[in-house]
């Protein structure tokens, strides 16, 4: 079940993948926070 505004497991997957290919721990978390508000660049 995917309650509205709810990422997949599979979404929040790719943003992980995504996010940690970033050099630190801080700029991980600010890009996983940056694509979650949907901005992806």
């Amino acid at each position: 079940m995917k309650e509205t505004g709810m990422k997949t497991k599979m979404e929040l997957g790719k943003i992980i993948e995504i996010a940690n290919k970033e050099a630190t721990y801080k700029a991980k978390a600010e890009k996983f926070l940056q694509i979650l508000k949907g901005g992806e660049s």
